[in-house]
């Protein structure tokens, strides 16, 4: 389950060629049976299926698939050129300007039960890593006197600002996070909330 959980926005990038193959696969059993009869089931089973999950990833999950893929391709990149306004400090900064650092950057919500389980565990990250030059930075896009308490009760070490999300257009789908190392290059992303020892092995792959 850990294992799945920490690949899940792989598999989300790389979901619809797989479903694709399987398509494609379960066509060519069709076309390769036999009996009648048999044929028959398989198209039963194979057409409402594949209508399904098709409908499923250009509808409700295709936001989530998108960001997914996006993420996958800055792997190994430069990141993006983020902009953000600090909440504790009202000004503007850019995710550049950290390089130097290793950076967490966490995306999330209020309104997101798994972003707000996993706050203290990414404050528990920055407490223990500052002195080692990472920075845990959390990002939403909501109205910052919205989440200036919240913050406040459950992230207070962390860098917390507000953006806007063009830059990766994730709709509902929360918490995010991607890790950028000391020289700006991408190298680990995570859909959905993370173990603490997930986010610790991450960032001591590049410290």
């Amino acid at each position: 389950m850990e294992l799945l959980r920490q690949n899940a926005a792989r598999i989300a990038a790389w979901l619809p060629l797989l479903f694709a193959l399987a398509v494609a696969a379960g066509i060519v059993v069709l076309v390769q049976a036999r009996r009648k009869e048999r044929r028959a089931l398989l198209a039963w089973c194979l057409v409402p299926g594949a209508a399904i999950a098709l409908a499923v990833m250009l509808g409700p999950m295709a936001p989530l698939f998108k960001s997914s893929r996006r993420l996958e391709s800055w792997r190994g990149r430069a990141a993006p050129a983020v902009t953000f306004r600090d909440l504790a400090t009202g000004g503007e900064h850019r995710l550049d300007a950290l390089r130097g650092r290793v950076v967490v950057v966490n995306l999330w919500a209020t309104w997101c039960p798994p972003c707000r389980e996993e706050m203290p565990l990414l404050n528990r990250l920055q407490k223990a890593y500052a002195d080692r030059g990472v920075v845990v930075l959390t990002l939403t896009d909501e109205p910052p006197d919205r989440v200036r308490r919240f913050l406040q009760r459950h992230a207070p070490d962390t860098m917390n600002g507000t953006t806007s999300f063009a830059w990766l257009p994730i709709s509902n789908f929360r918490p995010f996070t991607f890790v950028v190392d000391r020289n700006g290059i991408v190298r680990e992303f995570f859909f959905g909330s993370q173990e603490y020892a997930t986010f610790e092995t991450s960032i001591r792959n590049v410290l």
